[in-house]
């Protein structure tokens, strides 16, 4: 039987592992539109509205104070 976490067994896929990137991902798929212009993928999450979805409340977020400020000027429509 393989050991998880061990160094001298990485998972196949590192970059699909964790509860976070699985969450991550899964609001990227759901809502992120690269050809839109309003912000970047974490901007465009943070703007979701969909607060009947189970993950809402740990979608991820900008991680500047003006990454934030600038979400919210986009979505106003003040490109």
């Amino acid at each position: 039987m393989p050991q998880l976490n061990n160094p001298q067994n990485p998972p196949k896929n590192p970059q699909k592992t964790g509860l976070r990137k699985a969450v991550d991902n899964h609001c990227k798929d759901c809502i992120y539109d690269q050809s839109n212009g309003l912000g970047t993928w974490r901007q465009q999450v943070y703007l979701c509205h969909m607060k009947s979805c189970e993950l809402y409340d740990f979608r991820p977020t900008p991680t500047t104070t003006a990454a934030i400020q600038q979400a919210e000027y986009l979505e106003n429509g003040e490109k």
